[in-house]
């Protein structure tokens, strides 16, 4: 996976489950693009934990529907001054 982002990829730390690139521009989604291919073509075990970290990340509805809810509730914490 590929985001936009700033600053340092969480790669480099060892915790990150994709790869970041800044500025939004064509040239820096290849720079990206050509880091992921080195690390999968020369860092197997650093591919691997990419991996098993994005694997083991809680993408259910379950998880997506309390985060909205969430959400609603920030929002009607502080209702518009109408």
């Amino acid at each position: 996976m590929f985001w936009w982002g700033h600053g340092v990829t969480q790669e480099m730390t060892g915790a990150g489950t994709g790869l970041t690139f800044s500025p939004f521009s064509s040239e820096a989604m290849m720079g990206a693009m050509n880091s992921a291919l080195d690390t999968y073509r020369h860092q197997k075990d650093q591919w691997k934990g990419i991996q098993l970290r994005a694997m083991n990340q809680d993408m259910s509805w379950q998880r997506s529907a309390a985060q909205y809810e969430q959400v609603f509730r920030w929002a009607m914490m502080d209702p518009p001054y109408a």
